[in-house]
């Protein structure tokens, strides 16, 4: 039977409207039910549920605060390993200025936030694997941080169980989200999920991903957005990185960097992709690094002032720029194996810079529109290179060196 505590804070909520309430909860053991509502300014939660010595499992806190400058603060400890669900912390704070943490330890652990105003800060912090962390801002100048540490299972010594998963959707202006899924004691911590979403303008996201075979996804809506991707595999499983970053509108910038055993020249076998899109306005960035074994980069930009920059260094490598509108500049950088680049070009005043020293070498670059230039340089074995210009003040380089 689940044993469920009304705080008291909740049963003052129709007397005292608006004071300031405080409210803390402690519970030990398994199947049980906090929940906690206040209404007023400054008031603050603190629930506890298990402790260091005690484990404690199929726990749920909820907290509900209306109103501005809340505290709310959920501690669920030590949840059996062995359980598919675990504890579950469900906060909804609306107003202005709230603060929410949830820190929740060991496996199958779920936090679930909803902030729905300005100035709001949202924490989130779980250790252990499988663990799933849902926070939704509405408003503006909201931050939200999700910390997973973990280590994936493995059942006969295969790591057969996803790991952790992070979705962070921020609905306004001048928002922060930071996702960060890392190891714990250099224990492998593989297969994390991060989705971030952002509506809106001067929105900021960073993830960062450690291990191998994670996936991200940033998708942003709005002007002066900043994205940032880094995926660092040091640990030899096998290393399906994949980022993905898409803007839309003005004063984008976007920034992946991957990093798997500097080049993949030692541990096991790498598998990187990264995908870059910007879309429909002026002053895009977007830069890729990847290193490691099986990489593919992709970045297409649609506006003015333009740039791209790709460095893939390790094994088999794949490049695509395509680039449509004013002022663009593209630079691709491969070293060491299997390479291939294309780079598209169309409209004003584009320039095109592709290296490849290695082997097996295939460079294509397709430049239309008005004073265009491009410099291809390829060394030894295996080159192939094919420059086709259409349009004003075009020029073009190439340099290829056999055996």
């Amino acid at each position: 039977m689940k044993k469920v505590i009304l705080s008291a804070a909740a049963l003052m909520v129709g007397a005292i409207t608006f004071a300031q309430n405080d409210s803390k909860v402690g519970q030990v053991g398994n199947d049980n039910v906090t929940n906690v509502k206040q209404t007023g300014n400054l008031n603050d939660s603190d629930v506890i549920q298990g402790d260091a010595n005690t484990a404690g499992y199929s726990n749920i806190a909820e907290v509900k605060q209306t109103g501005s400058s809340n505290t709310s603060a959920v501690n669920q400890f030590d949840g059996d390993n062995g359980e598919n669900r675990n504890n579950e912390a469900v906060v909804n704070q609306n107003g202005s200025s709230n603060h929410s943490t949830v820190n929740q330890s060991e496996d199958d652990q779920i936090a679930n936030v909803l902030q729905n105003g300005t100035s709001n800060t949202s924490t989130v912090n779980q250790s252990g694997s499988e663990n799933k962390t849902d926070i939704d801002q509405l408003g503006n100048s909201n931050k939200a941080t999700v910390t997973q540490n973990g280590n994936d299972q493995a059942v006969s010594g295969v790591d057969v169980e996803p790991n952790n998963l992070s979705t962070i959707m921020q609905n306004g202006n001048d928002n922060t989200a930071t996702t960060s899924q890392l190891t714990v004691n250099g224990v492998q911590a593989d297969r994390n999920t991060s989705d971030i979403i952002q509506n809106g303008n001067s929105n900021t996201a960073w993830v960062e991903q450690a291990s191998s075979l994670n996936n991200s996804d940033i998708d942003q809506l709005g002007n002066n957005n900043t994205a940032t991707v880094y995926q660092n595999n040091d640990l030899p499983e096998n290393g399906q990185n994949q980022a993905q970053i898409l803007q839309t509108s003005d004063y984008n910038k976007a920034t992946i960097d991957q990093d798997r055993d500097n080049g993949g020249n030692t541990g096991g076998t790498g598998n990187s992709v990264a995908y870059i899109e910007q879309t429909g306005g002026t002053y895009n960035e977007a830069l890729t690094e990847q290193r490691g074994e099986d990489l593919s980069s992709t970045i297409f930009q649609n506006g003015s002032d333009n740039y791209a920059y790709d460095e893939q260094q390790g094994r088999r490598m794949t490049s695509e720029v395509d680039q449509i509108g004013n002022d663009n500049y593209s630079k691709v950088y491969q070293i060491v194996t299997d390479s291939d680049s294309k780079v598209w070009q169309e409209g004003d005043n584009n320039s095109s810079n592709v290296w490849q020293e290695g082997k097996f070498h295939t460079s294509t670059v397709t430049q239309m529109g008005n004073d265009n230039f491009s410099s291809v340089k390829q060394k030894n074995q295996g080159q192939t290179s094919t420059v086709m210009q259409n349009g004003n003040g075009n020029s073009a380089t190439v340099f290829q060196k056999g055996n």
